[in-house]
């Protein structure tokens, strides 16, 4: 019961005034935490074709943003219910040498309508970058998640 009194002071501050909207986190240098979102198709439920969409992906949104591993907090990935052939975290690591980064992975709920071997995925990292300035990767069939990001910086390309 101590400790919670101890926390009382904290919990009867105002929120905005420890959150303010306009603040994000920064680290040491003042870069502050950011996520950058992307997905991907693979063209079957294949360890071949997981590695290939996942190492494509990753290597774009990485050479696109300018992300260092040194920089990343965590990687999510999400998949649907179709792909089970090789974790998508194993091969961004393997991909690029990212074997100190923590990454989970976590199945897509089967919603109608919605792209199958598809791939998400939600990097967060330390950066100078606004969000603004951040590039959103939506590539092959999952273009169709967000084609106002698609054509930013990728063909709306169809596997």
């Amino acid at each position: 019961m101590k400790d919670f009194a101890m926390a009382e002071p904290l919990l009867q501050s105002n929120p905005e005034d420890a959150f303010p909207e306009d603040a994000p986190a920064k680290d040491d240098l003042g870069h502050a935490l950011m996520a950058v979102r992307g997905a991907t198709t693979a063209a079957a439920n294949s360890e071949e074709a997981m590695r290939s969409s996942v190492a494509e992906l990753m290597q774009t949104l990485v050479r696109d943003n300018d992300i260092r591993a040194s920089q990343v907090v965590s990687v999510f990935f999400t998949v649907t219910q179709d792909l089970n052939a090789i974790p998508p975290p194993r091969v961004a690591r393997e991909a690029l040498g990212w074997d100190r980064v923590p990454f989970m992975c976590f199945l897509e709920p089967d919603f109608a309508g919605m792209p199958t071997h598809c791939i998400r995925v939600l990097v967060q990292f330390y950066t100078s970058k606004s969000q603004e300035a951040l590039r959103p990767v939506y590539q092959y069939g999952a273009s169709c998640l967000r084609p106002d990001w698609s054509a930013l910086n990728n063909p709306a390309i169809n596997r």
